[in-house]
């Protein structure tokens, strides 16, 4: 068996590996290994000790054909492998998930609301699992959800509704899911479908896929964007909106303290350290971070400075790199260094989607970054990094697979032996 990699010691020669070897000697085809799903898998988490997944799996199908199972698969590792052990059925269609700190609490974003489930009951299979549902409101598709950094309150954005809601979850478990429960909605552009809490946990940054008219210089043709019926149609650019948590738990209505034009349909938000020191900005910025947004209707991932965002909108924006088509998940991983997107390849009909890799320090420098893009199944959507940093998970919502990618499998031969001891 091999040894578990060590990511950070290795994760300079991995970005250098990487540039300096063509696609396909990277070898970045491989998984590990790839589970069958019962449904289309929408998002997956990982408990804090890396032993259980959970996927959100959701019902397909048009009319009166439905195929699958809505609902929360349950899996767990043995050795290197992973197995589905149990299946929570759900009424509502599953979407975004997040896992408690503690791993005590799993909450999916779910159609008009948020699940929230008992994770040690999931993994026995034991009554209960289910402790109850916070509704939201009816046809707001709520599709991602994050907690705050004290995990006192949950953030869940609702696409239809152009809104993100703010729950207070000791009242919502005191109160059995009661209205009083949430504290408010904080008003997001359209189509708000990403989220991220900053690591201090004072900022909540969301991603609109369009942005509302009035915005100060907003062009409102910027955009070719699909419409999913095989044509496309002019549209604003999307934005990334700053939220202040501390307000937001007050006043939810008025605790957007910045609206910054993002690009084409920005989607998914994650965000990293800057991969070394050697940047000036880092340097003079200690608490910046970067926020890696997926801009779905350019094919390209952008990076922009948390702190920017505040202080200097305009040059917030530090990296750029051209993916694959229709980017949604983003997962950095090797200590930020690379960046894992998922291009879904949505509205080419079924035809496979792709994985690229990106090297921050690279798309920071202004030079080409991605460093190999690969084909994967249908419509890949959303990643999980293992807690060790040891693996990817990555959902196939089209081929209703779950992909499990060994970052060590990332590796040319050449860089494997030299992996250290």
């Amino acid at each position: 068996m091999r040894p578990i990699i060590r990511v950070a010691a290795i994760a300079a020669g991995l970005v250098a590996a990487l540039i300096r070897t063509s696609p396909a000697a990277a070898e970045l085809h491989s998984r590990e290994q790839q589970i069958d799903m019962p449904g289309s898998p929408f998002a997956v988490v990982t408990t804090p000790d890396g032993r259980w997944v959970f996927v959100s799996v959701r019902q397909s199908g048009n009319g009166n054909t439905a195929i699958g199972t809505s609902g929360i698969a349950v899996l767990e590792r043995t050795g290197r492998s992973y197995r589905i052990v149990r299946f929570v059925a759900m009424e509502h269609q599953p979407a975004g998930l997040a896992m408690s700190r503690n791993g005590a609490l799993l909450f999916a974003a779910a159609s008009s609301g948020v699940a929230v489930f008992d994770v040690q009951r999931a993994i026995a299979g034991a009554p209960g699992t289910l402790i109850g549902f916070q509704e939201l409101g009816l046809g707001f598709e709520t599709i991602e959800v994050v907690l705050s950094a004290d995990q006192r309150f949950v953030f869940a954005a609702n696409e239809l509704a152009g809104t993100v809601s703010v729950i207070d979850l000791a009242d919502a478990l005191r109160s059995k899911f009661a209205a009083t429960a949430i504290v408010g909605q904080i008003p997001a552009d359209f189509h708000p479908v990403g989220l991220a809490v900053s690591s201090d946990g004072a900022h909540l940054y969301i991603t609109n896929e369009r942005a509302k008219p009035g915005m100060p210089g907003l062009n409102p043709s910027a955009c070719r964007v699909p419409t999913g019926t095989g044509s496309t149609e002019l549209a604003p650019e999307g934005t990334i909106l700053v939220v202040d948590i501390a307000l937001a738990l007050v006043a939810p209505s008025s605790s957007v303290v910045r609206r910054v034009v993002a690009g084409c349909s920005p989607v998914r938000i994650r965000l990293a350290d800057w991969p070394d020191q050697s940047f000036p900005e880092r340097r003079q910025r200690q608490r910046d971070t970067i926020a890696w947004v997926s801009l779905r209707g350019e094919d390209r991932l952008n990076g922009f400075s948390t702190e920017r965002l505040m202080s200097a909108p305009g040059s917030a924006l530090l990296a750029s790199a051209l993916v694959g088509p229709a980017p949604v998940g983003v997962q950095p991983f090797a200590d930020g260094r690379l960046i894992a997107v998922a291009n879904s390849n949505r509205f080419g009909g079924s035809a496979p989607g792709s994985v690229s890799v990106v090297s921050a320090s690279e798309a920071l420098r202004h030079a080409p970054a991605t460093l190999t893009t690969f084909p994967v199944g249908v419509f890949p959507r959303e990643w999980a990094i293992s807690p060790d940093g040891g693996r990817l998970f990555l959902t196939e919502f089209g081929s209703s697979m779950l992909d499990i990618f060994d970052i060590e499998d990332l590796l040319p031969q050449r860089v494997r032996a030299r992996d250290p001891e």
